[in-house]
């Protein structure tokens, strides 16, 4: 479903942040992407969404590339993205953050529709439907965050460290949910810190070092590697 092809890219006219990224995702997977901090993890998803300056390579979704295509229409082609550090709307509440995930929809019975989906997906935020974003836990903000990116029934959905600042047993709550919303039609691609967790639900992963592909394979055989074990798992 999305091909990356020898992309390069960074932002305005600094130097490269990656280099020659090859990466897919096939449908109804989730991938990951771990590395050292710094090695251009989020820039990947940046790229993918439309936020850097592309220097070289494609970026193929479903046949459709992506490269040179504003934000706005890399939506209409079904990627959501989920930045780094659980970006709700803090003032609204969680039933207007959730509605503006659907800004681009018109019709306000499909709107409810979907509200009910997505409330179905996390019953806590049914309960907490009228409460202001900022009076909610980290993990019911990330909920918050994932929940309004599903409004628009992605084909695509980038995490970037879903997990941060989350207890280990929120992390794991985040990534069952992330186990449902495959299940339910959507592919994943994930930026992770937490790597040994990720690996676990992953079906491929990718390794990047210094804005440049590593390692590649399975989830369960990267968990294996002595490599990765000893740089990123803590063996």
């Amino acid at each position: 479903m999305l091909e990356i092809k020898n992309l390069t890219a960074g932002y305005g006219n600094g130097p490269d942040v990656i280099k020659n990224i090859n990466l897919k995702v096939r449908e109804g997977e989730i991938v990951t992407i771990i590395g050292p901090n710094g090695a251009g993890k989020s820039t990947i998803l940046r790229s993918i969404f439309g936020l850097t300056s592309i220097r070289n390579g494609e970026i193929n979704l479903s046949g459709e590339n992506l490269v040179n295509q504003k934000t706005d229409q890399i939506i209409k082609h079904g990627v959501c993205y989920v930045p780094q550090g659980r970006s709700v709307f803090s003032t609204m509440t969680v039933e207007e953050n959730l509605q503006m995930g659907a800004y681009i929809l018109n019709d306000k019975k499909e709107i409810d529709g979907r509200l009910g989906k997505i409330y179905s997906r996390f019953p806590n935020l049914y309960a907490k439907r009228k409460c202001a974003a900022q009076n909610l836990s980290g993990g019911q903000q990330q909920m918050v965050s994932l929940g309004r990116a599903l409004m628009l029934n992605p084909k695509l959905l980038l995490l970037d460290e879903p997990s941060i600042g989350l207890s280990p047993k929120l992390t794991m709550e985040v990534f069952e949910n992330c186990r449902t919303i495959k299940k339910n039609g959507t592919s994943i691609l994930i930026i992770e810190q937490n790597a040994n967790i990720a690996l676990q639900y992953t079906d491929h992963a990718y390794v990047l070092e210094m804005g440049e592909n590593r390692l590649d394979g399975k989830g369960k055989e990267l968990l294996k590697n002595k490599k990765v074990g000893k740089l990123y798992l803590g063996r």
